[in-house]
């Protein structure tokens, strides 16, 4: 799939903060290993309205791409099977194949492509649907997208803004945690639900064997409490931030988990959208880490690049004299 003009509303950003304090909370790393154009199944029959000129906005057409970085011009998709193969990306499990996208001339999103042409549609790069206005059927054309155009750079003052940043080093967390049995049994499957069990939280909750138990303490109408005891200062990689973290032991009821920051590091954090968040440090001191943010980019590899696409049109629509005025 591909996330052509990825956004995200208001309302999930200003959480986006909560995301580095409260993940360690999270039991299940939610990751997508996708394509970067998704293209819906085409219809079998041929369309009407063959274009007789250039396309204009409100047409519909198919067209052939490939993507490339402009920093070492390497593909990084295509929707032709003989590139992909060349360039080492080929994907026997690509949604839909490798066939020409279908695309509906909409840049700014504001127009409604015309029931007949339902499979198309212009959720993609705005500069790659306007580097289409004004081709004729069998032309190619190269369209330049700089980071502004395409996935956008690293923004220190949107981190400000949707608390990302400073964040804290140290964030305190309840050794004690309550959750449905349903749910428990969901994230741990292996785990037999009765008190005083031991099991091993960090093969779940981190992926990663042997960083430390939880105990459970209570069983009764349909939940569950467990207690975390790591041992005090165990340090590991944590793989939500990439980075080494140690947890320790405040009081009886409280751990502190501590994030070894550096100035550089980047990472990302998947979000429940299915999206992701790309953080950069930028500056470290006792207490706090600032960062700079991208929350564009459906890789991190996209994160500041320059992107370079070839288009081909194979088949034009014309569409346009279809749209209410």
């Amino acid at each position: 799939m591909i996330l052509f003009n990825p956004t995200m509303e208001t309302e999930k950003l200003a959480v986006i903060g909560l995301v580095i304090i409260i993940v360690v909370g999270l039991s299940v790393y939610i990751g997508i290993n996708e394509g970067l154009f998704e293209n819906k199944e085409s219809e079998e029959e041929d369309q009407v309205n063959p274009i007789t000129g250039g396309l204009d906005i409100g047409d519909c057409a198919d067209v052939d791409y490939t993507g490339r970085f402009q920093v070492n011009n390497s593909v990084f998709d295509t929707s032709i099977e003989d590139i992909a193969k060349e360039a080492g990306i080929y994907d026997e499990e690509r949604f839909g194949g490798y066939v020409p996208l279908k695309i509906f001339i909409n840049p700014n999103g504001d127009l409604t492509v015309p029931e007949e042409y339902s499979e198309y549609t212009s959720n993609m790069l705005p500069g790659f649907i306007n580097g289409l206005v004004g081709m004729e059927e069998g032309e190619t054309k190269t369209v330049i997208l700089p980071p502004e155009e395409a996935y956008g750079t690293w923004n220190e003052s949107q981190a400000i803004e949707y608390g990302v940043s400073p964040s804290p080093l140290d964030q305190e967390m309840d050794a004690y945690q309550t959750e449905n049995i349903t749910s428990f049994q969901g994230y741990f499957p292996d785990v037999t639900v009765e008190e005083g069990v031991v099991f091993d939280y960090g093969k779940y909750g981190f992926e990663i064997e042997g960083v430390f138990n939880a105990t459970i303490t209570n069983v009764s109408d349909g939940n569950l409490t467990y207690k975390l005891t790591p041992e005090d200062g165990t340090t590991f990689l944590f793989p939500y931030f990439d980075m080494n973290v140690t947890f320790t032991i405040v009081n009886d009821t409280t751990l502190n988990m501590r994030q070894h920051a550096e100035v550089g590091h980047i990472f990302s954090i998947p979000t429940y959208w299915g999206s992701y968040i790309h953080l950069n440090v930028t500056a470290v001191n006792d207490t706090h880490a600032n960062y700079s943010i991208n929350i564009q980019a459906p890789e991190l590899k996209f994160v500041d690049q320059t992107l370079i696409f070839e288009l081909t049109v194979i088949k034009g629509y014309e569409t346009s004299d279809q749209l209410e005025s």
